[in-house]
C-alpha cells in the first residue's frame, strides 16, 4: 500500500520510506501502527509504502529461498517499484520486531537504504546490563524464595516446567522469526553507516528486555567515535512490544517523524 503526499505537500527529494512487516503481521502492522505512521509521513512529504515480504499477509512464498534471500529479493522489487510509482531512488526503513532486524541488515549491503528506524532491534549487553537486570532482584526475598524451590526442585528430580528461552544475542541466531547479528558483526555495520553518514533511529521498549534495559546502553555497548552523529537511541520502559495502547503509538510515530524531519528534510 503506497501512501503518497497530497498535492498541497511538497515531496521529499527522491527519498521513500518502506514500512517491512513485524513479525508474521499483516502490513497493517500491531495494532495498525503501521497505518497511523503511513500517514503521518505522508502529510509531512514522504512517499510510504507499507509492504507484505514474501511469505506474510498478502504476499507469496519464494520457493527455493532462504529468509535472508527472499528479503534481498523483495528489496529489489521494492526499489523497482518506488522508483517507477515516486521517483525514489534513496530509502528509509521503518521495521519492528524481525522487521528491524530485515532493516538493519538490508542497511548494511545497500547503500540506497540512507537511514532505518529500529524498533526493538538488536543491541549487545552489557555490565550495566546485568547491574540493571540482577541489582535490584538481589534485594528480595521472593526471588531468592522462588530460586532455593526452583534448586530444590531440580534436585529431587521433580520436571522444571516449560521456560522461555530468550536467544543470546552474542552470537548469530537464525530463527524463523529474529535474525540477530553477532556483537562484532553490528560494530562493523555502525561503522560503515558512519564513513557514509547513514542514519540510525534505536527505540527500544519492554519488549527488548531480555538484552536492552536501560537508556545508552547501545551507546555504551559500541564506543564508536561520532556515534551521536549517525546513531538516536531511545527507551520506553513502560511501552509494550506490540504498541497496543494509543499514547505508546502516538509517542512512537512522533519519535519516528521527528527523526525523519531532522535528517531527512531536504525540499525537492
Amino acid at each position: 500500500m503506497l501512501s503518497t503526499p497530497d498535492d498541497t505537500e511538497r515531496p521529499r527529494a527522491d527519498l521513500a520510506v518502506v514500512l517491512l512487516n513485524a513479525g508474521i503481521l499483516h502490513r497493517v502492522g500491531p495494532f495498525r501502527w503501521y497505518v497511523e505512521l503511513s500517514r503521518r509521513l505522508s502529510s509531512m512529504g514522504f512517499p510510504v509504502l507499507r509492504v507484505d515480504l514474501a511469505g506474510k499477509g498478502d504476499s507469496e512464498r519464494r520457493p527455493g529461498l532462504s529468509r535472508d534471500e527472499s528479503v534481498d529479493r523483495d528489496m529489489e522489487d521494492i526499489a523497482g517499484v518506488l522508483k517507477r510509482e515516486v521517483s525514489a531512488r534513496r530509502f528509509v526503513l521503518v521495521g519492528l520486531c524481525s522487521g528491524a532486524d530485515d532493516a538493519v541488515r538490508l542497511m548494511g549491503k545497500d547503500d540506497r537504504i540512507v537511514g532505518a528506524a529500529l524498533l526493538d532491534g538488536y543491541a549487545p549487553k552489557t555490565i550495566a546490563f546485568y547491574l540493571h537486570h540482577y541489582g535490584p532482584r538481589a534485594l528480595r526475598l521472593d526471588v531468592w524464595g522462588r530460586k532455593l524451590n526452583k534448586l530444590m526442585r531440580r534436585e529431587g528430580g521433580a520436571p522444571d516446567g516449560d521456560r522461555v528461552r530468550y536467544p543470546d544475542v552474542e552470537d548469530p541466531v537464525n530463527t524463523p522469526i529474529r535474525s540477530f547479528p553477532t556483537r562484532a558483526g553490528f560494530r562493523r555495520l555502525l561503522e560503515r553507516l558512519g564513513n557514509r553518514n547513514a542514519k540510525l533511529l534505536c527505540i527500544y521498549t519492554s519488549g527488548s528486555h531480555a538484552y536492552y534495559n536501560h537508556q545508552g546502553q547501545l551507546r555504551a555497548s559500541m564506543r564508536l567515535r561520532g556515534f551521536r552523529n549517525h546513531v538516536r537511541e531511545r527507551y520506553f520502559p513502560e511501552a509494550r512490544h506490540t504498541l497496543p495502547t494509543r499514547r505508546h503509538q502516538r509517542e512512537m510515530a512522533a519519535e519516528v517523524s521527528d527523526w525523519l524531519a531532522a535528517n531527512f528534510a531536504t525540499p525537492t
